[in-house]
This record gives structure tokens, C-alpha cells and sequence, in this order.
């Protein structure tokens, strides 16, 4: 991820306060900020979602090759 842009757009998110507590006893556990280990978070989901998304494509493409 060393090609990713510095560059950085605030946001702000509201979360239960059971998650919150949740995420900021992992920041603690593992020595990060609560900021990091969200980022962290984001860009995985980010990656199984894209990698979701390419497998749904590789099946429809399966599918429609397999009616020809």
C-alpha cells in the first residue's frame, strides 16, 4: 500500500458506544490510535469487497460463456 496518495480526507462517523469502547480497547491493545486501527479497518473492508465484487464478475462471465 506504499502507492497510496498521503493525502487525506477528514470524516466523521458516529458509532454505538458499545463499538466505540470495543475499537478503543484494540487501539490500546496493540498500541495504535483509534484513528489507525479504523483506516486499517476501511482498507480491508475496502479489498474484500473489491475482491467479492471480481469474483461475482469471473461467475457471470462463466455463466454467460456456458449458455454459448
Amino acid at each position: 500500500m506504499s502507492d497510496r496518495p498521503r493525502k487525506s480526507t477528514r470524516l466523521t462517523v458516529s458509532l454505538e458506544e458499545q463499538d466505540y469502547d470495543a475499537l478503543a480497547d484494540l487501539a490500546v491493545a496493540r498500541d495504535v490510535s483509534l484513528s489507525w486501527l479504523i483506516r486499517q479497518a476501511v482498507r480491508q473492508f475496502i479489498e474484500r469487497a473489491q475482491s467479492a465484487d471480481h469474483k461475482g464478475e469471473d461467475i457471470l462471465h462463466a455463466r454467460a460463456s456456458n449458455k454459448d
